[in-house]
């Protein structure tokens, strides 16, 4: 499984809370305001700034995870903007991640990133 990894930054420690957790969400939230680093190039952040057709929500990007179980999935990772707040989401398949991986409301994750040939990766850690 080596990655040749570089530019790794921890993102952001976080206590899963109830949002995360129900299904009807079916999204991790990473609050731009909790994170620790900033993990995308600004070509990066400029790309998730792009409108679906419908003109209200944003568009997203595919990226690599590596769960805690070391398995590998593509996620969905978007900008959503609460209010004046943003935050990035990481989405489909997030509920079938956190189920099959056991986590909890109250668990605590880290969030890591790293690049490999320039594109953004992400690791699951649960503490």
């Amino acid at each position: 499984m080596a990655k040749n990894g570089s530019d790794v930054k921890l993102v952001i420690q976080k206590k899963l809370s109830k949002t995360d957790m129900l299904g009807r969400f079916a999204r991790l939230s990473i609050p731009k305001g909790q994170m620790i680093a900033e993990f995308l190039s600004e070509d990066e952040q400029m790309s998730l700034q792009q409108k679906e057709e419908d003109g209200v929500r944003y568009k997203g990007m595919k990226i690599q995870l590596i769960q805690p179980s070391l398995e590998e999935c593509s996620i969905s990772l978007k900008k959503w903007k609460q209010g004046s707040n943003n935050s990035y989401m990481l989405c489909s398949p997030w509920n079938e991640i956190a189920k099959n991986k056991g986590l909890e409301v109250g668990d605590i994750l880290q969030l890591w990133s790293f690049k490999v040939d320039h594109s953004p990766c992400l690791i699951l850690i649960k503490l």
